[in-house]
């Protein structure tokens, strides 16, 4: 069988039970999926509507599409991580069949505004430019995390994003109600039933899928709590942090190994590979790996 090379424009032939070996043994994991003997589309469907008619009640609250036509499961593929050792995949889920996919886009615009961008970038050329501004001394790091969006806690960063919403230095909140809107980032992230290559139906129930519309934003609002958090833990170490999705760039006084210290504490599982290298132009480069425990 034929698949696309993870972040590339290749396709890299495997055997079909080699790829659904692959897929299975993602699957495998009970603290992120749970395996269904019965399609629940029906079941789903009911809810969500049910939760766009309460948000939709609610007097100046935003107004959500009902839902209309057909729906079916979504469907879970693994990109091939050719870059990487034994050729692992990359897991997504394609969510546009299902009763979800409309909502979830929907709470993508309301919730986006109000999640915190203090230490992100929009591009490299950002981060350039501030270099240049700033003219920072010592060691430029950069903290790339690994798998970012399966190692995203949901039901953490609903809490995370509520509070943004419902608690904003600067703008109103929504007029949907909260409860509301917490079940419905719930249904939208833990309640999308798909269905993988050898035929089984899974829910997954933690860390957000690529596929879905939240998952950028449950990434953004989880790494900007935790990078408003960390540097209590780290103290001075850190003179600047910027963040570009997932690679976290920031200057320190000491080595690298102690600011990973300090972000050990934060996550129990994943891990951040750690790049370091000097302003002056010295050729003294250093490659870490770090495991959150």
């Amino acid at each position: 069988m034929k698949e696309r090379a993870d972040k590339s424009d290749l396709f890299v032939i495997l055997n079909r039970s080699e790829y659904i070996d692959k897929v299975d043994s993602l699957l495998e994991d009970p603290s992120k999926f749970l395996r269904v003997k019965k399609n629940p589309i029906d079941e789903i469907r009911k809810k969500v509507t049910k939760l766009i008619d309460n948000a939709n009640a609610s007097r100046d609250g935003a107004k959500f599409s009902p839902l209309q036509g057909h729906y079916k499961l979504g469907y879970f593929y693994g990109n091939v991580k050719t870059n990487k050792p034994g050729h692992n995949l990359r897991p997504i889920i394609s969510q546009i069949p299902t009763p979800t996919y409309q909502l979830a886009k929907q709470l993508n615009e309301l919730i986006t505004p109000y999640i915190l961008t203090i230490h992100a970038l929009r591009s490299t050329y950002e981060f350039v430019d501030l270099l240049r501004k700033t003219n920072p001394q010592g060691i430029l790091s950069s903290l790339d995390v690994e798998s970012l969006f399966t190692n995203v806690p949901v039901e953490g960063t609903i809490k995370i994003i509520l509070q943004n919403v419902f608690n904003h230095d600067s703008l109103p909140p929504p007029k949907t109600p909260r409860l509301t809107l917490e079940n419905m980032l719930r249904t939208c992230t833990k309640e999308v039933p798909f269905r993988c290559p050898s035929g089984k139906i899974y829910f997954r129930t933690d860390g957000v899928a690529m596929g879905s519309p939240l998952g950028v934003p449950f990434a953004q609002a989880y790494m900007c709590h935790l990078e408003n958090h960390t540097p209590t833990s780290v103290g001075p170490l850190l003179k600047s942090a910027r963040r570009r999705k997932a690679d976290l760039k920031v200057t320190e006084e000491e080595r690298t190994k102690k600011i990973a210290k300090g972000h050990r504490k934060v996550r129990p599982s994943g891990r951040a590979r750690s790049r370091r290298t000097s302003f002056d132009q010295e050729k003294t480069r250093r490659r870490l790996s770090i495991r959150f425990s």
